[in-house]
């Protein structure tokens, strides 16, 4: 597979490459691969050899060290206590289970459709079954997903940053879709600078098990559907929610439930918020809430998805700067907006609020 020295086989690389090693697949078709690292201790690449497309119609990975790049995979599982593995620049176009254990994995930059299925199912049982810790989503599109995009069970330190994620509809419509769910509880979730949008499933739910120190910052949630939330939580604990937009969800923007405990909100803008509990909210500051009509809130054109403030919005210059991220959503620093006088709390005084910042 390699242009001077074949492995022939990808479980031949997988075992035998030295650490380091990119190992050059060409155009075919493997089937199933089942590859067992066995003792590899330094990192093998499997790469797609330029312009051409290996597919695999399921991977399953033994082991750990291993990097997949460039293929198009047809969907597959993380063995259990299965550790250091990397998906990056994948087509994938079914479900990825990551079993018990598994720990360490990056998947980042893939293009990921499971019209029928999750995307990605952690599959632990809280008490019985150890965490799937150590996981990171980044820079990912997630579109026709049946089910879940992201099923997270059982987990300790997960990120999930700058993905987008469209077309997340219940398969057969009775499943119940959701575009970020989790289950069974975990611990140190972090999602951060998302883009969600014109989905027909809720866009971030957490219920049937506690998640203790979550993130949820920076994302723009939008038109999840005639009846669903773009954000419902339940059963959360030390929860930060800093510099969101969530507009235009049919069931309601954002929703706290009672059971979500010591909640930290600021600088969000939502049409529809509710707060089951206001005394479970600590620290709730310059929230823009309401319709444009009452809040003054004026979008560059959400007809097109321009969800930009104008430069005299309300929000813009107005925000808490202490613990809001030092860029927005697209990655652009604050920036003082001529337009505006300076109205926000600490230094700097002219962080906007929402997950966008308006730039002069």
């Amino acid at each position: 597979m390699s242009v001077t020295t074949p492995w022939c086989t990808l479980q031949r690389a997988v075992t035998a490459a030295p650490s380091g090693s990119v190992v050059l697949v060409r155009r075919g078709s493997y089937g199933t691969a089942e590859l067992k690292a066995g003792a590899r201790t330094g990192w093998v690449t499997l790469r797609a050899y330029t312009g051409e497309t290996p597919e695999v119609s399921k991977l399953r990975l033994w082991g750990g060290y291993v990097a997949v790049e460039r293929f198009r995979l047809g969907g597959g599982e993380l063995t259990a206590k299965v550790r250091d593995v990397a998906l990056r620049d994948n087509q994938i176009t079914g479900g990825i289970v990551f079993q018990e254990g598994t720990t360490r994995v990056e998947v980042s930059r893939n293009r990921w459709s499971a019209p029928t299925s999750n995307a990605v199912i952690f599959s632990s049982a809280a008490g019985t079954e150890p965490k799937v810790t150590a996981i990171t989503f980044r820079d990912n599109v997630f579109s026709r997903v049946g089910v879940v995009a992201l099923n997270l069970r059982n987990f300790d330190d997960v990120v999930v940053q700058g993905n987008e994620f469209t077309n997340v509809v219940s398969y057969d419509g009775v499943v119940h879709a959701d575009v970020i769910r989790t289950y069974a509880g975990g611990t140190r979730l972090r999602i951060v600078g998302n883009y969600l949008h014109d989905n027909q499933a809720q866009g971030i739910f957490t219920k049937d098990g506690r998640v203790d120190d979550m993130t949820i910052a920076n994302n723009l949630v939008v038109r999840s559907g005639s009846q669903w939330f773009g954000m419902n939580l339940y059963d959360v604990t030390n929860l930060v929610m800093v510099n969101n937009t969530a507009v235009d969800n049919g069931g309601g923007d954002v929703v706290l439930q009672k059971s979500v405990v010591r909640a930290d909100v600021r600088n969000n803008i939502a049409y529809k918020f509710v707060v089951v509990d206001p005394a479970s909210v600590y620290y709730p500051r310059r929230n823009l809430v309401g319709r444009p009509d009452k809040t003054g809130v004026r979008f560059v054109d959400p007809s097109t998805s321009d969800y930009r403030l104008r430069p005299t919005s309300a929000g813009v210059d107005e925000a808490v700067a202490d613990g809001s991220p030092a860029a927005d959503l697209y990655g652009k620093g604050r920036a003082d907006v001529p337009e505006k006088a300076n109205a926000g709390i600490g230094d700097p005084n002219y962080v906007d609020i929402g997950a966008i910042e308006t730039q002069p």
